[in-house]
């Protein structure tokens, strides 16, 4: 199921906006000044290898960065309030008063792994009710039959029984569904969804994406979608964002993204991706190398280790700065970009 969005259409005014954002644990930093925004009814997909700061930048928006880490930098404007001004959540406390009451029926996440997020001890019911009652101020009945209701939505059958259910009584997709279930909870201006088919067999994945994609679309939902699977990209996302070591080295709508690359990094990715149409290789292109760690990172572009077409002289001694095209529809950061746009 394709999306319904070109990247053409008008874009509302964004309901999230991420500014400067850095995230340290330690003396690393995770993440090194990310920039993007997130409008109602929009997919925005994350992408990049593993180890590449999308989880933390998403754990940054909700204020969940594990207590090692800490946020120290940029701003992450929130326009979802009743006041005409945006609300800088990076600036509050994140066990305070005001980010309780914002997650839940402000932004939600759905969780990579689903039985290590749930908790056993617990029935989904219980998991589910509570952030109603709490947020929605809804009486236990009321919850319970709003909770029946959103479980059907996500496709779990016999959704009265699974109330009184365990994590561990409910298959991989099953628990995953429960997960999004509880997510929806309380409508959320914004759906975070990080890597929320990874564990999923084919079928179930194609289920649960088009699930996601029905309910931004009825709901008018924002959604961030983190994933390394360019194939759901291609179904789910209206914008890319590509991510390496803690920047987004290419951002731009979804099918120019796919149409055009301008980053090595992001035409790399590409050609990973196994096709169906034409002669079959004889082996998967792979980007040599691996992701540097955080504790040795490169001079200059933090990706001329791995790129085959980096220049001495300027890609290992110049960090490359963020530029725009003239649109304004794509921003991509590296120094030969004229030379690499395919």
């Amino acid at each position: 199921m394709m999306s319904e969005h070109t990247g053409r259409d008008p874009v509302p005014q964004p309901l999230l906006r991420v500014e400067g954002l850095r995230v340290a644990f330690g003396p690393y930093e995770a993440v090194r000044g990310v920039d993007f925004s997130i409008a109602p009814g929009r997919v925005l997909c994350l992408v990049g290898e593993s180890g590449c700061g999308k989880s933390v930048t998403a754990r940054a928006v909700m204020r969940l960065v594990e207590p090692a880490g800490r946020v120290t930098a940029g701003r992450i404007l929130w326009h979802g309030g009743e006041s005409a001004e945006a609300m800088d959540l990076a600036a509050l406390d994140s066990r305070g008063r005001d980010m309780r009451a914002l997650r839940g029926p402000g932004m939600a996440m759905i969780f990579q792994e689903p039985m290590s997020a749930l908790s056993p001890v617990h029935t989904i019911g219980e998991q589910l009710t509570e952030p109603m009652r709490l947020h929605l101020g809804l009486s236990r009945k009321a919850a319970e039959e709003r909770a029946v209701d959103l479980l059907a939505r996500v496709g779990i059958p016999n959704p009265r029984a699974r109330l009184s259910a365990y994590a561990f009584q409910l298959s991989g997709g099953m628990r995953q569904r429960a997960m999004i279930a509880i997510a929806l909870a309380c409508s959320p201006k914004l759906l975070i969804a990080d890597e929320p088919t990874t564990a999923l067999d084919v079928t179930t994945q194609a289920q649960v994406l088009d699930l996601l994609a029905e309910l931004v679309r009825e709901l008018g939902m924002a959604m961030l979608f983190i994933t390394h699977d360019l194939g759901v990209v291609a179904q789910l996302g209206d914008e890319v964002a590509v991510m390496y070591l803690g920047r987004i080295v290419e951002r731009a709508p979804v099918f120019d993204l796919f149409d055009r690359p301008h980053h090595p990094y992001t035409q790399a990715l590409l050609r990973s991706v196994p096709s169906l149409r034409g002669p079959r290789p004889r082996r998967l292109a792979a980007i040599e190398g691996l992701v540097p760690s955080l504790a040795a990172l490169p001079p200059g572009c933090v990706f001329h280790p791995r790129c085959e077409r980096a220049a001495a002289g300027l890609c290992d001694r110049d960090d490359p700065a963020e530029t725009a095209t003239a649109d304004g529809l794509r921003t991509v950061r590296c120094h030969r970009v004229e030379a690499f746009a395919s």
